[in-house]
């Protein structure tokens, strides 16, 4: 979480020089510690508009793992049922 644009970190960029949002907050979308998503908010109308709103944040990046990963896994399951189905189709024309 960035308020005013002060930090030390080497992060403030053009973009946010030009911009000047009040307060800017970066929270990664993790599953079992892998990234897959970041979260970007900026607010331009005041300072440390995130602090209090972190938990909740959190909270909805956990749902957003839900989100994006149920499609990949269904997706996963469709191909590899697909690859069993073929198999077994071949190994029926082996038996005959």
């Amino acid at each position: 979480m960035i308020d005013e644009l002060k930090t030390d970190l080497p992060v403030i960029d053009q973009y946010l020089y030009e911009q000047k949002p009040k307060s800017v907050l970066c929270l990664p979308i993790l599953n079992q510690g892998n990234l897959i998503g970041i979260l970007y908010l900026k607010n331009a109308s005041n300072s440390r508009g995130f602090s209090d709103r972190i938990p909740l944040l959190n909270f909805l990046c956990t749902q957003a793992v839900i989100a994006l990963e149920n499609p990949r896994l269904h997706a996963q399951e469709r191909e590899k049922s697909y690859y069993l189905e073929e198999s077994q189709q071949k190994l029926q024309l082996i038996i005959q």
